[in-house]
């Protein structure tokens, strides 16, 4: 069952038009489903990010939508979003990205989850704290 379709705009970052949260099945773990949803934020306070837990598929797995908006810097990069398939350990959900990037979202006792985002080849991290949007 679909229980939310957002429009194709979320603080700012275009989503696709086929952008769908399921409910998840009975049988998963509270704790697993509080991933469930979408989530918005800022990478290090500057560029917006959602986060869209569209189908918790087991205890373990997810499939997300990662969308970004292109950051304020001029001649960075372009805005865009994609699907990843991402795994659950516990409270933590990794997001395997493109390009050997990786996200992660770890569920705070407030409800947030706090991100982080690594590239290969770099020693720098970004960060952000992402807070969920009910439809």
């Amino acid at each position: 069952m679909v229980f939310a379709v957002f429009g194709v705009h979320a603080q700012g970052v275009v989503l696709p038009s086929d952008t769908a949260v399921h409910e998840p099945a009975e049988v998963i773990p509270a704790a697993v489903k509080a991933f469930s949803g979408r989530w918005e934020g800022k990478w290090d306070e500057r560029m917006p990010h959602v986060l869209v837990v569209e189908e918790i598929k087991s205890a373990t797995e997810a499939t997300v939508l990662y969308a970004w908006q292109a950051p304020p810097a001029a001649n960075a990069w372009n805005a865009g979003w994609a699907r990843f398939t991402a795994t659950i350990d516990g409270n933590i959900l990794r997001v395997p990205l493109s390009e050997g990037k990786k996200a992660w979202y770890e569920l705070q006792a407030d409800g947030s989850l706090k991100a982080s985002y690594t590239r290969p080849n770099s020693s720098s991290q970004s960060n952000a704290v992402l807070r969920k949007v009910q439809p």
